[in-house]
């Protein structure tokens, strides 16, 4: 994890590679704050070969759950959401290194645990 928020996670996610699941984990005492966007960086190697497109989701567990949406939504709604949620990649080409870029932002503070 890099980019402007990586100090916000702690030192590694953890990957589930049969569901395409990445955990980030809060680090300790740290919070997403509903006041400004959370930006942070993947850089991964393209499978050496085209595949299908997937849909990247955001959700948050702990004290303040956010229900699984699409980065890529615009859809807002009653209480806890995602204000900013999105994904864009730096290369789509086969077997070239790749730099996933997320953006996100809860509409209210969000702390580890």
């Amino acid at each position: 994890v890099s980019g402007n928020s990586a100090a916000l996670f702690s030192n590694t996610g953890a990957w589930t590679q049969d569901t395409g699941t990445l955990v980030l984990t809060l680090g300790t005492g740290l919070s997403l704050l509903s006041t400004s966007d959370t930006v942070f960086t993947l850089d991964l190697l393209n499978p050496n070969a085209p595949r299908q497109a997937v849909t990247a989701m955001v959700s948050a567990s702990g004290n303040k759950p956010l229900a699984q949406q699409k980065l890529s939504s615009a859809v807002l709604g009653g209480s806890a959401t995602w204000l900013t949620r999105s994904v864009g990649e730096s290369d789509n080409v086969a077997d070239f290194d790749n730099t996933l870029t997320f953006t996100i932002k809860p509409n209210v503070a969000l702390p580890a645990g």
